[in-house]
């Protein structure tokens, strides 16, 4: 029992968890506060990273934590159902973005396929612009049409207005038939007067009357043919405006019944899934894990996963009490039995959000009933490489709540040591 009260006296006010002294305590010594021979010929397990204590007695704040990338790991996923032709890279190696990492089978097919499509497109575009040459060809034409017909319409109603001006012909005929009706008018008088009768033949009278009729027909025919020749043209007018029109809509419509952009779209998808047969590496990263071999058919569950380990960080829980006592920049010591040194870092955030822990406490005699904040922790440079070999392996954290002490892991016999 002396021993007990020893290390008791020595641990009161060192702002430790009660939790864990009492597991320091437990596992240091026997049930009965004194050291048995099993527990001396069994060494105690490691415990959780402790604070060295410094001159004023202030301890550190010890939780468990969690190494990984500070980008997070990369889970590469493709769809189920094909089958892994070829794997391009190894556990550990250093790959580049948009390096190939896993062909599968069906790549081939896809290929295939795209290439299938882009020869459619291709002779889509040919027919396209051929029919599009014919379309403007017969527009051009239309265009042509429309304008002669309208020059004609011109010329014919122009042609008109001359026959019908002072000496054109139809004012010719005009004057011809005012001539002949009133030689006509004359011989109508001089027939119906007694004294002149005998000097007017009914033959005359009526060949005269045969002259008016047939130059009121000849004044009537040239009216009508110039009008009929104007009304033509007008019409060639209006069917060259709708040959025209339709032309138009030709040319228009070739554009919209084009199927390139049906086509383009389908090159889209399928570059897609010829992207999705050809696993690249979103990023430049080292692949953690390995999951695929050749001829192994794809599930839903990951071929491999990838991270950048440049930059390497440690995700810790912490009780929420100890919040108040952790400033951003804190140094922070990690270790483990897997690490062959400790890791150093800084704290670089906490976290708003509070819940249950997640990880779980190697020592079975740990609380389970408390609220836990996480922390990010930047793994120092000079140690990434080290934390980088076990990616999340979970460790021992012990974070500096004073900023003045020199943290370090220690393990329960140091802890015990005089």
């Amino acid at each position: 029992m002396l021993g007990f009260r020893i290390a008791a006296a020595s641990l009161a006010g060192r702002n430790l968890p009660s939790v864990l002294m009492l597991a320091w305590l437990s596992l240091a010594l026997g049930c009965d506060g004194e050291l048995t021979p099993e527990t001396r010929s069994v060494a105690p397990p490691r415990l959780p990273a402790l604070a060295a204590l410094g001159p004023g007695g202030t301890a550190a704040v010890v939780a468990q934590g969690k190494l990984e990338p500070a980008g997070g790991v990369l889970p590469i996923l493709v769809a189920p159902g094909d089958r892994i032709a070829r794997v391009h890279v190894a556990e550990g190696d250093l790959v580049k973005a948009d390096q190939t990492l896993v062909e599968l089978a069906s790549l081939a097919v896809r290929e295939t396929e795209l290439e299938v499509a882009r020869t459619q497109l291709r002779e889509s575009r040919s027919r396209a612009a051929a029919n599009a040459k014919v379309a403007q060809a017969k527009l051009d034409v239309a265009t042509t049409q429309l304008a002669k017909a309208e020059l004609e319409m011109q010329q014919a109603q122009a042609r008109f207005d001359r026959a019908k001006a002072s000496g054109g012909e139809l004012d010719l005929l005009n004057q011809q038939v005012e001539l002949n009706q009133n030689k006509l008018n004359q011989i109508r008088a001089a027939y119906g007067d007694a004294a002149t009768q005998r000097l007017v033949t009914r033959a005359s009278l009526d060949q005269q009357e045969l002259a008016v009729s047939q130059a009121r027909s000849a004044a009537e025919s040239a009216r009508t043919d110039a009008q009929q020749a104007i009304q033509r043209e007008r019409l060639s007018v209006e069917t060259a405006r709708r040959e025209l029109d339709a032309a138009k809509l030709t040319v228009e419509s070739g554009d919209a019944q084009s199927p390139l952009e049906s086509l383009e779209k389908q090159i889209e998808l399928l570059q897609l899934q010829v992207d999705a047969t050809r696993v690249n590496s979103p990023t430049d990263a080292m692949v953690l894990r390995l999951s695929a071999t050749r001829g192994q058919t794809t599930t839903t569950a990951p071929l491999l996963h990838l991270g950048d380990v440049t930059q390497m960080i440690c995700r810790a829980e912490i009780d929420v009490a100890e919040i108040r006592n952790i400033p951003i920049n804190a140094t922070v010591r990690m270790s483990s039995p897997a690490l062959s040194q400790t890791l150093v870092g800084h704290v670089q955030s906490i976290s708003r959000m509070i819940g249950s822990p997640q990880l779980a406490s190697p020592y079975p005699t740990a609380r389970v009933d408390w609220r836990s904040a996480e922390i990010v922790i930047a793994i120092d440079v000079a140690d990434s490489l080290a934390a980088a070999q076990f990616v999340n392996l979970q460790v021992d954290v012990a974070i500096d709540a004073s900023g003045k002490v020199d943290i370090v892991p220690v393990s329960s016999r140091d802890a015990a040591s005089p």
